[in-house]
């Protein structure tokens, strides 16, 4: 007789939490899937993924999907909004468009023109350093030697007064400050469109409502509820920004 026949201890079947302690979080491919999006950064995996969907076959894009779904990347929103055909009025730029191109980059509000801001910068250690140098002749107090040399040039005939100032570049539509020469490195707004006038600051430099830019649009005023057919299909949000 076999010692499997003659042992007394009855078989017991593994526990369920047994069963079913294996992760697929643990597998092979899982594991090159997450060292491929270490090794991506969010610009780099969003370029490469625009880049394949255009070259994919149907069957990938519909697998690819499917995988996105099941993430909870993509969501019904999304899909809801691919799929409306209404054009929109944006009520920031006032361009229309369709939700389907209506990305993070779609409205962009260029910068109005700066005001040049002077101010009195302390002397130290001579002109050393100095942001800008004005010749004030309404100021005498310095001999017209001190300016040639400072200026490189030859002395005038009359006194003058060395100022230094420093000069900033403030543009009012959003408060940003730059030298002279230096480009602004953004762009004052740069974001989704939007036709809820609620989600805009408006100001009196740039960005103005539809009353004033005269798109035949009532009001800009915050409500409880959008017309029909002002925003995006029901139960989406991509155009709140």
């Amino acid at each position: 007789m076999s010692n499997q026949a003659s042992d007394p201890r009855p078989i017991r079947p593994l526990p369920a939490r047994a069963q079913n302690s294996f992760s697929f979080a643990n597998t092979e491919n899982a594991h090159i899937i997450r060292y491929a999006l270490n090794d991506l950064s969010a610009e780099d995996l969003h370029s490469q993924l625009s880049k394949a969907i255009k070259n994919l076959h149907p069957s990938q894009l519909y697998n690819l999907l499917d995988v996105l779904k099941t993430a909870g990347i993509v969501a019904y929103k999304h899909e809801a909004a691919a799929k409306d055909t209404q054009r929109r009025h944006c009520v920031r730029c006032h361009k229309s468009y369709l939700e389907r191109y209506n990305t993070l980059q779609a409205c962009k509000i260029a910068h109005c023109r700066p005001d040049v801001i002077e101010t009195p910068a302390p002397v130290v250690g001579g002109f050393h350093g100095s942001t800008t140098v004005h010749i004030r002749s309404t100021k005498p107090g310095t001999s017209a030697s001190t300016v040639g040399a400072t200026r490189g040039e030859t002395p005038p005939a009359m006194k003058d007064r060395i100022e230094q100032m420093v000069v900033d570049l403030v543009y009012p539509c959003c408060g940003l400050r730059t030298k002279p020469g230096q480009k602004p490195d953004r762009d004052c707004f740069l974001g989704r469109h939007t036709t809820t006038a609620e989600n805009v600051h408006y100001n009196p430099a740039n960005v103005w409502p539809c009353e004033r830019v005269g798109c035949g649009r009532p009001p800009a005023r915050a409500t409880t509820a959008a017309p029909v057919g002002a925003d995006t299909p029901a139960q989406t949000d991509v155009t709140q920004a």
